[in-house]
């Protein structure tokens, strides 16, 4: 027989260490940027990441649907001439 783990098996059955998880890693990628800095916690910090996660992904599948109906050929040349002015405004670190 097949040896597994019954705790590998079992490890996506508890959806908040999943999203524990992933707020943390999202939260390194973000903390990069710096949007993070004066966040108080690691959970604020966690929760704001997946939420500029989200808003990340919303705008690239907008984008990307904008280009199509434009009729660009070149949809990636497209997207970063697009994408590059609204993520220097989304990304940029306030002066606070």
């Amino acid at each position: 027989m097949n040896n597994f783990n019954l705790d590998k098996l079992l490890e996506s059955a508890n959806p908040m260490e999943t999203t524990q998880r992933k707020a943390e890693k999202l939260a390194k990628k973000w903390g990069r940027t710096g949007l993070l800095e004066k966040l108080d916690s690691h959970l604020n910090a966690g929760n704001m990441s997946m939420m500029l996660e989200n808003q990340a992904k919303q705008l690239i599948t907008e984008l990307e649907s904008d280009c199509l109906e434009k009729g660009f050929i070149d949809k990636q040349s497209a997207l970063s001439a697009e994408a590059s002015g609204v993520f220097l405004i989304v990304l940029e670190k306030p002066n606070a």
